[in-house]
């Protein structure tokens, strides 16, 4: 089961956002683990709760979306980012692809992007974990070979 975390700052986004997520568990294997109003909130919340995906807003008080990513990055550099923003913005896009951002969702989010977005991450981190099997298993095939 893959972790998602939200961060955004407008309460109904981020409710209407959970339910999202909740709904989407039925059909992937996703669970929502937390939320915070902003990046800097949000950055103490992952060091915890480890997610696997994380869905930000890029505009917010304190510490922005792009920001907090840069950060995140470093601390769970596995770690999915889909981010969601009010404006149609080059600047915010080209951010987002410097953080290796999963996929950058324009306000109001619907639905189906939100879905694709969702089946394109957990898609992602299916790869890195088969990767991270195979790698384990040459480790362990090589030391069998050499001992």
């Amino acid at each position: 089961m893959y972790k998602v975390f939200i961060i955004e700052d407008e309460y109904l986004i981020r409710n209407n956002l959970r339910e999202q997520i909740t709904v989407l568990g039925s059909y992937y294997p996703i669970t929502y683990v937390g939320e915070a109003g902003d990046g800097e909130m949000a950055l103490s919340s992952i060091i915890d709760l480890q997610p696997d995906i994380i869905l930000t807003d890029i505009q917010m008080p304190f510490m922005d979306g792009l920001t907090f990513s840069k950060e995140a990055r470093k601390l769970l550099p596995w770690t999915r980012l889909i981010f969601i923003s009010g404006f149609d913005d080059f600047d915010y896009m080209k951010g987002a692809s410097q953080v290796q951002a999963d996929d950058y969702l324009l306000k109001p989010i619907k639905s189906n992007e939100l879905k694709q977005a969702i089946e394109k991450a957990v898609t992602a981190l299916d790869l890195q974990q088969k990767e991270t099997h195979t790698s384990s298993d040459l480790v362990f095939e090589l030391k069998k070979i050499i001992s």
